[in-house]
C-alpha cells in the first residue's frame, strides 16, 4: 500500500460492476426512453432538485477519464490489492491499467476460486471513466468480453493524503 498523495488498494480482489446502456465500445451511451438520459431531461420537471444537485459534487462525481478528470499520478506506479499487482500508466495521452483480467478475475471470485487468482493472465486495459468527490477518486476499465460492462480498478487515490 503507498502512503501520500498516492494511488492506494481498497482491499478488494473483486470488481464491482456496472452495466452501462449500449456502448461505443468504451463508454455507455445514451438510449432510448427509458434507457439513460441526459440531466436536461430533468431538468424541465424539477428545476430546485436539478439546481441543487448542479450546485454539488455529485454533477461531476462520474466522468469520462481525460486530463482534466484524472487526478491520480498514473506514472508508472504498481499497486498491490488483495495479494494482486496493478501498474497505473499514462501512454498517448490516456490512462491505462496492467492487470489481471477483469473478467477472468469477476469469473473466478464468482466461482470461488478466490485462491488461483495470481494465476489469471496479465492485460492491458484503458481507463475509461472515473468517480469520486473531493476526497478521492475511483477508476473504471471496460470489459473485453462483455460491451456493456465496467470493472473498477480496486484503487483509490485520496486527494488530501
Amino acid at each position: 500500500m503507498l502512503v501520500g498523495s498516492d494511488l492506494r488498494s481498497v482491499g478488494a480482489a473483486a470488481p464491482v460492476l456496472v452495466r452501462p446502456g449500449p456502448s461505443n465500445g468504451i463508454l455507455p451511451t445514451l438510449g432510448p426512453h427509458g434507457a439513460y438520459v441526459t440531466s436536461k431531461a430533468c431538468q424541465e420537471c424539477h428545476p430546485e432538485e436539478h439546481a441543487s444537485w448542479h450546485k454539488s459534487y455529485h454533477r461531476t462525481m462520474t466522468q469520462i477519464a481525460s486530463t482534466n478528470s484524472v487526478l491520480g499520478p498514473f506514472d508508472g506506479t504498481t499497486i498491490e490489492a488483495e495479494g494482486l499487482l496493478y501498474r497505473v500508466f499514462q501512454e498517448n495521452g490516456q490512462y491505462w491499467a496492467d492487470m489481471p483480467d477483469p473478467d477472468l478475475l469477476m469469473y473466478s471470485v464468482q466461482g470461488g476460486m478466490k485462491g488461483r487468482l495470481e494465476k489469471i493472465p496479465r492485460v492491458k486495459r484503458r481507463v475509461v471513466m472515473t468517480t469520486g468527490s473531493h476526497h478521492y477518486q475511483t477508476f473504471w476499465v471496460s470489459s473485453e468480453r462483455h460491451p456493456t460492462v465496467l470493472h473498477t480498478l480496486p484503487l483509490v487515490y485520496l486527494l488530501e493524503d
